[in-house]
């Protein structure tokens, strides 16, 4: 019996440890080996590579992602809204009998929608035909022409806007609805030129007199209309003022002798617009402006900073006068007050007065959206100056300010 107890102790000892080495074989990995892994997630964590020198840290891994997320945004490339543009130019105080040839291939190798005259048109009498024919180049056949009186053009404006009025009506923009104008043609009017809005009115009191005497006559309150005007149509892409004559402050030519109102160049200012001249036969452009009475200019936190915002409360005020009749000698003390941006050009240049030009901008089509580019370009071909700037006319971009 005792020989039967030995064996059944052997037999439950060899049972156990069978049970024990099925249950090693089939247990999950031990705590320590757990340990071992979380400890490793921790050392992981920390940045410690030596301890699993064939994988990528945690910490190494995320700077990997980041650097691929910033590679792939530099694969799209920046983020840039397309738009539609359409490109204008400014040009003033012109000779046509016959034009200046660099006039005529600036504006034609630029494929320019809209062409805006400042006036002084052909400076000869009788000058219908030379007019007509103007207007009647290829490459213009198909462009609206905008003109303001010049005091050279009022004795027979209304021979110069019938001609106009004749050939803008054959134009598509006419026909479709793009391009449309109202009021006292060039004295004081308004037109719409797909999104941009000009207003021309007549600012030196000769000339006034001068419109008066050839049958016109003329509302005396301008700062209401150039209101009027802008407030009618926020919804526009560009706001300009069109003036034959300059503010005398913001001429750069000698002598000083035309007398015109700043408060309208403040009325504009007050409307987001900037405004376009021409008379001196000269270009120049001023810094961005806050108040033109007082020269307060706007100072960006950065110098030169581009594009700036034009809206209500600033303006900037350009001459475009280069368009071949001669080139006016400058007024030193004049060009070399702080507001100025560009005057061109000076008084020792050896072609100064071979000289034409014209200011080319592109405009965005869309209110609000994308940004004008402008240049000043010479006859040559030559960039003289260059600039850009947005525009914000939206309700709350006007500040209430009282003139």
């Amino acid at each position: 019996m005792f020989q039967r107890g030995r064996k059944n102790i052997r037999l439950l000892v060899a049972f156990l440890v069978l049970m024990a080495v099925g249950a090693f074989l089939l247990w999950p990995a031990s705590s320590d080996t757990v340990y071992e892994v979380d400890n490793k997630v921790d050392k992981i964590e920390k940045g410690d590579k030596a301890d699993q020198p064939d994988q990528p840290d945690q910490a190494g891994q995320a700077d990997k992602v980041d650097e691929v997320n910033e590679e792939d945004k530099l694969d799209e490339g920046p983020i840039v809204e397309t738009y539609e543009t359409i490109t204008v130019a400014f040009i003033g105080d012109t000779v046509l009998d016959p034009p200046k040839e660099e006039l005529v291939t600036l504006l034609e190798k630029n494929n320019i929608d809209f062409l805006f005259h400042g006036g002084d048109i052909a400076y000869i009498k009788d000058a219908k035909a030379a007019w007509s024919s103007f207007v009647d180049l290829d490459f213009l056949r198909s462009v609206p022409i905008v003109a303001t009186a010049g005091n050279a053009d009022v004795a027979e404006w209304n021979m110069f806007t019938s001609v106009l009025k004749t050939h803008n009506d054959q134009t598509s923009a006419s026909q479709e609805g793009k391009f449309r104008c109202s009021g006292i043609a060039g004295l004081q009017s308004s037109c719409t030129a797909d999104g941009i809005v000009v207003v021309q009115i007549v600012t030196e009191p000769s000339m006034r007199k001068a419109a008066e005497a050839a049958g016109f006559r003329l509302p005396m309150n301008n700062n209401k209309f150039i209101k009027d005007t802008f407030q009618a149509t926020k919804n526009t892409t560009l706001r300009v003022c069109h003036f034959h004559h300059p503010f005398v402050d913001y001429k750069v030519d000698m002598p000083r002798t035309d007398i015109v109102n700043v408060v309208e160049y403040d009325t504009c200012r007050q409307q987001g617009a900037m405004i376009v001249s021409a008379h001196d036969h000269i270009y120049a452009r001023t810094k961005l402006m806050i108040n033109y009475e007082t020269h307060r200019m706007f100072r960006p936190t950065k110098p030169d900073e581009e594009p700036f915002k034009l809206r209500g409360g600033n303006s900037f005020s350009v001459i475009s006068g280069l368009g071949g009749k001669s080139t006016v000698a400058v007024n030193p003390q004049l060009a070399g007050t702080a507001w100025w941006a560009k005057v061109w050009p000076e008084n020792d240049h050896p072609t100064r007065n071979s000289q034409v030009g014209a200011l080319i901008c592109t405009v965005p089509t869309t209110p609000d959206v994308g940004k004008v580019e402008c240049r000043f370009e010479s006859g040559e071909g030559e960039t003289i100056d260059s600039f850009s700037f947005v525009t914000a006319y939206k309700e709350d971009d006007f500040p209430a300010i009282e003139l």
